[in-house]
Parts: C-alpha cells; sequence; structure tokens
C-alpha cells in the first residue's frame, strides 16, 4: 500500500513529512537489486582512487 498522501487526521505535518520521507528512502532503497548496488560502489571506488 503507498504511503498516505494527506496527513491522518491528528497528525501534524512534520511528523507526515518524516513519514512520507522515510516512505521513499525504502522504496529508494528496494529499487535497485543488491548486485547493482555493489558494482555501483565498486565503480565510485574505482573513479575515486
Amino acid at each position: 500500500m503507498p504511503p498516505a498522501v494527506v496527513p491522518e487526521q491528528g497528525r501534524d505535518l512534520a511528523s507526515a513529512g518524516a513519514a512520507a520521507l522515510a516512505a521513499a528512502q525504502a522504496y529508494a532503497r528496494e529499487a535497485l537489486a543488491p548486485e547493482t548496488l555493489r558494482a555501483y560502489a565498486a565503480d565510485w571506488a574505482h573513479f575515486c582512487g
């Protein structure tokens, strides 16, 4: 179920924003396979020298 866009009654906007941010970060972490993330990390390490 996607996160609620409108805050639930009784919640303030700051906590609703924090919850939405946490949900977006979780989706982003799950968007790529672990192998892809390892490859990106290795490429970045090689680039940075």
